[in-house]
């Protein structure tokens, strides 16, 4: 079998990708040939031959969307910025507290993490406050070089008065999956009741205003009830044939329904749980794993709050030492169940496969947020979605966005997918004043 990472140090990486390209599709050929003869009968060849394709393919779209990560005006490169300096140094010093002398997967009380001090402690009850009071949520982004948006994140996270960790930065690019295990090692040295904020670092935004305090996106998060929440987008990515129809219906209309995974938070216990269920390897689609982790979550959550509550201090974080791999067998149903022999025949799909949100369910480990309480994923729709309001100039935070479609006020914001054309964010700094903050 042919190693993509030797083919992308071949030739800076277009010849490689393409000789991937064509590798995969042979194959996939192959592959095809031999389950149209029967070879893959059994269920455990017929999962070995899954597990191949989609590390192939998530491999290839890993080193072609890092070919081109700065070639759009968008991701401009620029030096990095003393805040997003001082945010590297506080994901590396993360990092050692982390790998250095800490048993994996346990949070310890006695974690000193040098958090400065935010607004967010009012909204939780006493009871449930930790040592570390005064800092109670956070952001953390996963980029190995500095960017124009990088930095203008930082500059936000500092006006906002949230801390921001940037972890990976002048390292090598080790794939989405590698970001996730960065990710985990990071929440291994915050405390188990740390709430964290995690997005993509080239085109995430919080919006600076007096309605987005620590406190406010805090309160938002509890509000909805579950101890980790994902943004919600309007499409369904990847392979929405297979998918789409298995997403829980929400109360009432909105076009964002699906999980993205450049936008969640969470308690730190409950985001590390998810990130361990989801990952299989450096080389992933974590979209598509953590769609998969959504999915399955009444499976792979057992025995874990299900009401945003913070993790006991000194406690083993997850239920069990090594998750089962999410794969599609774990949210779609049995062969038997099938009216077509092949359990991913969209025929056998039933929206009762996935969580249920009736109201007398218990309550979702995960939870997406539908009506653009805390996120709002700006992909797919312009600026005439959106009613900006406000003006930030001067030092002025009066500034709110609020969704047409939902009436939800975001803090947090993601301009997720294709970056041609005009894009929304953009028209949110332009209209609110933002851009003398950069």
């Amino acid at each position: 079998m042919i190693n993509p990472t030797s083919l992308w140090r071949i030739g800076k990486g277009r010849v490689a990708i393409q000789a991937a390209f064509i590798a995969f599709f042979a194959l996939n050929a192959v592959l095809a040939g031999l389950y149209a003869t029967g070879f893959f009968s059994s269920e455990s060849l017929e999962k070995q031959r899954e597990e191949i394709v989609h590390l192939w393919q998530s491999c290839i779209y890993n080193r072609f969307a890092h070919i081109h990560r700065f070639q759009h005006p968008f991701l401009r490169p620029e030096p990095c910025s003393d805040l997003t300096m001082a945010a590297a140094k506080r994901g590396e010093e993360g990092l050692k507290r982390a790998r250095s002398s800490r048993v994996p997967g346990y949070y310890h009380p006695d974690i000193v993490d040098g958090c400065a001090s935010n607004e967010g402690s009012a909204a939780l009850t006493k009871s449930s406050r930790s040592s570390t009071e005064g800092c109670l949520v956070e952001w953390v982004v996963y980029s190995t070089e500095c960017g124009v948006n990088l930095n203008r994140l930082a500059k936000l996270c500092h006006v906002a008065g949230i801390p921001l960790a940037v972890v990976g930065l002048n390292t090598m690019w080790r794939g989405f999956g590698g970001r996730l295990r960065i990710f985990r090692d990071y929440l291994h040295s915050l405390p188990a009741d740390r709430i964290v904020i995690v997005s993509d670092a080239d085109d995430a935004f919080i919006l600076p205003a007096q309605h987005c305090r620590p406190v406010d996106i805090i309160q938002k998060f509890l509000d909805l009830g579950s101890p980790m929440v994902f943004g919600a987008e309007k499409y369904c990515f990847p392979e929405w044939w297979l998918y789409e129809d298995l997403y829980p219906k929400p109360s009432r209309e909105t076009p964002f329904k699906f999980v993205n995974a450049g936008t969640y938070m969470g308690f730190a216990w409950a985001v590390a749980s998810a990130i361990d269920a989801a990952y299989i390897g450096d080389c992933l689609d974590d979209q598509r794993q953590f769609m998969l982790v959504f999915l399955g979550q009444d499976k792979l959550f057992k025995g874990l709050p299900r009401t945003p509550t913070p993790f006991p201090q000194g406690k083993k974080f997850s239920r069990v030492k090594k998750p089962p791999v999410v794969t599609p067998s774990l949210v779609l149903p049995p062969p038997s169940a099938a009216t077509n022999s092949n359990p991913n025949s969209a025929s056998s799909l039933s929206p009762s496969d996935g969580p249920d949100l009736n109201a007398s369910s218990p309550p979702l480990f995960i939870q997406l947020d539908y009506f653009n309480s805390i996120f709002h994923l700006l992909g797919g729709y312009g600026a005439e979605a959106l009613e900006i309001e406000g003006d930030g100039r001067g030092g002025r935070r009066e500034m709110r966005v609020r969704s047409r479609f939902t009436g939800g006020e975001a803090c947090v914001f993601h301009q997720q997918g294709n970056k041609t054309g005009d894009l929304s964010m953009f028209d949110i700094f332009n209209v609110t004043g933002m851009e003398v903050l950069f």
